[in-house]
Formats: C-alpha cells, structure tokens, sequence
C-alpha cells in the first residue's frame, strides 16, 4: 500500500511537470521543435515529458526550469491545488468600497488623494 502511495505521488509529480511545461511553451508560442532546439533536447523526448513525463531528473527539471526563469520547484507546483492567497486588509477594504455610490467613492478617493500628496 505504501509503495502505491509513493508511486502515485511520484508519478503525479511527473505529470505536474509535463504539464506545466507543456503550457509554458505553448505560452511563448513555440513548437516542440522549436523548444527542444533552443533547450537541447530532441523534439520526442519533450513530447514524451508533455504526454507522459514518467522520469524526468533533477537536472532535467532544472534546465527547464532555468530556460523558463523559474525556481526549479515551481515546475512541480499544480497551480490548481494552490490555495487562494489570504486577502490583505486594503484588498478587503477595496471591496467594500466598489460596493458603495459613485458619491462616497468619490469622497473616499478625494481623501486618499489629499492624504498621499500632502507628503
């Protein structure tokens, strides 16, 4: 049971990556032909870590990660299970404003504006 586990966790790390990378090439409009050119690889084995990914290396994951010019875990991260950052008291407060009239938005951001510019 716990070796399923592992393998599971393993593969779906791999699965993270071939995704993630997958969606950052196509998000700078290039082939995998073109991306496996400019990073080194043969176009079959980033069509092999897109579709199935089942064993890429450290170095692997880091060269990618280095061409995209992001920490090497952020290849690993599912942007899916992120959870929603906590929200700031000002993005809080913002909120409420937009719900208010124009009238008070309107007060409330002349007395922003007076408050910042008298420094």
């Amino acid at each position: 049971m716990a070796m399923n586990k592992k393998r599971n966790e393993n593969d779906s790390l791999a699965s993270i990556f071939g995704k993630k990378m997958a969606a950052m090439r196509k998000e700078r409009q290039l082939s995998q032909q073109e991306f496996a050119d400019q990073i080194g690889f043969s176009r079959s084995l980033v069509a092999y870590y897109e579709a199935w990914a089942r064993n890429p290396s450290l170095d692997t994951i880091q060269k990618v990660a280095d061409f995209f010019d992001v920490p090497a875990y952020e290849m690993l991260v599912d942007e899916s299970k992120k959870s929603k950052k906590k929200e700031t008291k000002l993005e809080l407060q913002i909120q409420k404003i937009k719900l208010l009239s124009p009238h008070k938005q309107r007060m409330i951001l002349n007395g922003l504006e007076a408050m910042l510019n008298s420094n």
